[in-house]
């Protein structure tokens, strides 16, 4: 297995096209020749001539498929370059890009990110769950769950991936589901797999026609959101927190459409307060108690830091409820 530099020292103007190949190759499951034209802007010939190259580098690496007129991952594969599971989402997600080869990466300014971890992610079971997605079929994995599963085996149809600006995640049909009061169609950690086992071979592990995103209710439901900078907020905080979310000055609403399906996260990350009127009669109540019993610095010191407020809280139960949402706000 080579670095880029290396792979550049010894194959010179077919790097690049030979590191599309193997990223194509080990993170989808497939490469065709109409691929690597696009992404070169090579003819037909000029591509095939490409893919026989690699072959001739790494012959054990793929197959060509007739049922799916494509060049398919083969069993005996070996990766002929390095990838980092980060990198590899990332082309996923945005496009091949040779510039994050490099180590360090070519940047057109200089750039670094904070929370990355060298070992966050595993790049062969993020490649597994990714061809999956490719190629339409459930995957069997241990995953710690902090739902209070605790580790368990899961068999998981993957559908799509995702970043929360932290995690990189991936949207799944659990097929491992019981109960009837919750979602087959979740959200995963792809750093919380800790072992996986591909199913591609074996003809039930095919994604069902119900396992589709499209039949995904919290995924293709849009919930408008109507936050408003939370009452708790000094004038200051208020003004750091527009600047934070693109608002401008004075402005003290936000209107914004975003999938079901990211409401609890969003509600975690941007600090929204959910709670109804009463709640918050019978949380202030509490700790006015409470607070005669502790000391009169128990109430600021334990209050959380709300940034917004959810002014249409009982719209989007309304909404969640006539679609058959499984997406409890409270």
């Amino acid at each position: 297995m080579l670095n880029y530099d290396e792979l550049k020292t010894e194959h010179k103007n077919n790097a690049d096209r030979f590191a599309y190949i193997d990223f194509m190759l080990r993170f989808t499951g497939t490469v065709r020749r109409s691929e690597i034209g696009t992404q070169f802007n090579l003819s037909d010939a000029a591509a095939s001539k490409v893919l026989k190259a690699y072959n001739d580098v790494c012959p054990n690496n793929m197959r060509y498929d007739h049922s799916i007129r494509a060049n398919s991952l083969s069993p005996d594969y070996e990766p002929l370059l390095e990838w980092g599971a980060e990198v590899a989402l990332g082309m996923l997600a945005n496009g091949f890009n040779k510039n994050k080869l490099s180590e360090p990466a070519r940047t057109v300014i200089p750039y670094e990110k904070i929370t990355s971890l060298p070992d966050q992610m595993k790049t062969e079971t993020v490649a597994a769950i990714t061809r999956a997605i490719s190629g339409g079929y459930s995957v069997h994995c241990e995953y710690y769950s902090k739902s209070g599963k605790g580790l368990s085996d899961r068999e998981l149809v993957p559908l799509e991936i995702l970043n929360d600006g932290e995690f990189w995640m991936f949207r799944a049909y659990d097929r491992s589901e019981n109960s009837s009061s919750r979602s087959k169609f979740k959200f995963f950690n792809f750093a919380r797999v800790l072992s996986l086992a591909e199913n591609s071979y074996e003809s039930t592990s095919k994604r069902k026609e119900h396992e589709n995103i499209k039949y995904d209710v919290d995924w293709n439901l849009e919930i408008p959101l109507d936050l408003k900078l939370h009452e708790d907020r000094c004038e200051k905080e208020r003004e750091e927190i527009r600047i934070d979310f693109g608002l401008s000055s004075g402005v003290d609403q936000l209107f914004i459409l975003k999938r079901a399906a990211f409401l609890w996260i969003l509600k975690n990350k941007w600090s929204i307060d959910t709670r109804t009127t009463e709640q918050i009669a019978t949380e202030n109540k509490r700790l006015e108690k409470v607070n005669k019993q502790l000391g009169e610095n128990y109430i600021s010191n334990n209050k959380k830091d709300y940034k917004f407020r959810l002014c249409n809280l009982e719209m989007i139960e309304m909404l969640l409820e006539q679609n058959n949402s499984y997406i409890k706000l409270r």
